[in-house]
């Protein structure tokens, strides 16, 4: 037996569970993925080219105005 057999029988194992799991990891990257997109649809059609500076910089703006808007309308609500 020895060392080779260990090898053997230690990657056969592994292997194993690697085909066990890689459905459960595949699933729940699928599921992030999705939740991810979601999210971002959420921000509206951006409809920009994100290697450009200048569209990230848009982009940046954009959202952050979203963000003030949105705090502001909630501490207005909260003042009423």
């Amino acid at each position: 037996m020895g060392v080779p057999y260990l090898i053997r029988v230690l990657n056969v194992t592994f292997i194993q569970h690697i085909k066990k799991t890689l459905p459960t990891i595949r699933s729940n990257i699928l599921n992030i993925i999705q939740a991810k997109e979601y999210e971002m649809s959420q921000y509206g059609d951006l409809g920009i080219d994100l290697t450009d500076k200048q569209a990230k910089g848009f982009l940046i703006l954009s959202l952050v105005s979203k963000f003030a808007n949105a705090y502001s309308e909630m501490i207005s609500k909260n003042l009423k």
